[in-house]
């Protein structure tokens, strides 16, 4: 099992977009699937703290798919650290040479060091 989670952009949820129309809609007709498959359902106790990242204009995955896992990780008391941007799009990566979005992955440095602190978990 995985000790630390680093989760970029990411489809977290059964939240989907048809960015052409501007609406979104349950991936899986069945709502018991859609919650089935939303991992923010599937936190517990013992899920590894999270760093999660995500850029405010991504027009392939909605922020939301972030802020409802970070809200199901800290309902269980789970270490987690959320960075969202204002820009960068989908799929920037270690975004180099971007300015102040390439420090995200000094970011999640120092949130690594910062859990292996004594008493971070």
């Amino acid at each position: 099992m995985a000790n630390r989670i680093i989760l970029i952009l990411m489809i977290l949820t059964g939240i989907s977009t048809l960015t052409a129309q501007n609406i979104t809609l349950p991936l899986w007709p069945d709502s018991a699937l859609v919650r089935y498959y939303s991992n923010e359902y599937q936190v517990r106790e013992n899920t590894p703290p999270a760093f999660l990242l995500h850029a405010g204009d991504d027009k392939a995955v909605p922020v939301e798919n972030s802020l409802v896992f970070y809200q199901a990780l800290l309902e269980k008391g789970i270490p987690a650290e959320m960075h969202i941007y204002p820009e960068g799009g989908h799929g920037f990566s270690l975004a180099i040479g971007t300015g102040h979005l390439s420090g995200w992955p000094a970011r999640c440095a120092d949130w690594l060091l910062w859990l292996d602190e004594p008493g971070n978990r």
